[in-house]
């Protein structure tokens, strides 16, 4: 094992992990079962987070696994994940920083990048964000990717397994996006 620069930090960026992936999956597992989602305990663990990862990147910047080590570092981006959209657009930089430095996971930083492409309105290009019809995890579909007919090679180039075709084909259309009721910036999926 390595020496971590920042062990109490480390530790503390696990035991949330741990916590809020526990709670998406018993969600998710809930409504595997038939049964409605409630994602109230979710968002509240989102919120304490959000309050934690607020105080840790404003002294630290971005959690590298120079500080956290890897598994730390991509816990943190997780948790910048479910954080709200001003805050991803916020730390983007930063993690697109630590990337170039070799300090976090470049396969994370796509999808943070998808995220906050989807979160815009925008096409994403490395094919990570799926969008669920009526808040069900079940019926999510791929988000619209830019050249679909590139997008496994562009996740090639990133370590991220590939996507199946019947997936990218499945995706969602400019129309059906519209019908939920998506606001798309300035039409860029057309």
């Amino acid at each position: 094992m390595t020496d971590i620069a920042e062990p109490e930090l480390h530790a503390e960026l696990m035991r949330r992990r741990d916590i809020e992936q526990e709670a998406r999956f018993a969600v998710i597992h809930a409504e595997e079962r038939g049964k409605d989602p409630d994602w109230a305990p979710v968002r509240l663990i989102d919120e304490d987070n959000l309050a934690f990862l607020v105080d840790v990147i404003g002294r630290y910047g971005w959690l590298g696994s120079d500080l956290v080590d890897v598994d730390g570092a991509s816990a943190c981006w997780l948790m910048v994940q479910h954080a709200p959209r001003e805050y991803q657009e916020r730390w983007l930089p930063l993690m697109e920083q630590a990337v170039a430095a070799g300090l976090a996971r470049p396969g994370d930083l796509v999808y943070l990048q998808d995220r906050v492409n989807m979160s815009n309105g925008r096409r994403q290009t490395h094919g990570s964000q799926y969008q669920g019809r009526s808040g069900l995890v079940s019926r999510c579909r791929l988000w619209p990717v830019t050249d679909p007919a590139t997008l496994n090679a562009r996740r090639a180039a990133v370590d991220l397994p590939p996507v199946d075709q019947d997936v990218i084909d499945n995706a969602w259309t400019v129309e059906e996006l519209r019908e939920q009721g998506q606001e798309l910036d300035h039409d860029p999926l057309d």
